[in-house]
């Protein structure tokens, strides 16, 4: 007869559609920037502390420093297989280097002097 831990199987997803998805995605990235702190400070802290949902709202008080944060979150991510989509900035300077898909600028927006 076979044991309990025989008959176990791990998914290697988080399936969507579960009352604990929500959790385990968080988690997920959680444990992500945990494991990748030394290398990459800043995106873990903005990992830990400013994803809503699906979204990343954070920012730098300077476009270079901005743009370094942008390159080491999407570092960090591609490590573990997540390629970002979607951005958005007021500042259309740090969308510059990115293909034409992954990003819009609002127009509309006052982004100032």
């Amino acid at each position: 007869m076979p044991s309990a831990l025989n008959d176990l199987k791990v998914i290697p997803r988080v399936t969507y559609g579960t009352a604990s998805a929500p959790f385990l995605a968080t988690r997920s990235l959680k444990t992500l920037a945990d494991e990748l702190k030394k290398e990459f400070p800043k995106a873990t802290d903005v990992i830990c502390s400013d994803i809503y949902m699906d979204g990343i709202l954070s920012g730098e008080a300077t476009i270079e420093d901005a743009k370094n944060l942008q390159a080491q979150i999407c570092e960090l991510l591609l490590r573990a297989g997540f390629q970002l989509h979607k951005r958005v900035s007021n500042r259309p300077d740090l969308l510059r280097d990115l293909s034409t898909p992954s990003h819009s600028f609002d127009k509309r927006q006052d982004v100032g002097p």
